[in-house]
């Protein structure tokens, strides 16, 4: 059995966290929807770099943009 998200699925919450952030405004709850989406830590890792070859982009530093006042960065 291979442990992880198929290709699909990272694909789908890589997208998801992507389109949460916005040019005038964010949607946290999205954010955090997708996010809980993943199953585990192996699941946010590969999601994590289908991000990064998707958009070019770090998905930690991104989710951190938006998500940049103290009482909202949980991660």
């Amino acid at each position: 059995k291979v442990l992880g998200l198929d290709e699909a699925a990272q694909l789908k919450h890589a997208n998801n966290i992507f389109n949460a952030g916005g040019f005038f405004n964010d949607d946290e709850n999205a954010f955090y929807g997708a996010l809980r989406q993943i199953p585990d830590g192996i699941g946010l890792s590969q999601t994590s770099g289908k991000f990064q070859r998707k958009y070019q982009q770090d998905m930690k530093e991104y989710i951190e943009y938006y998500l940049d006042t103290k009482e909202e960065n949980y991660i």
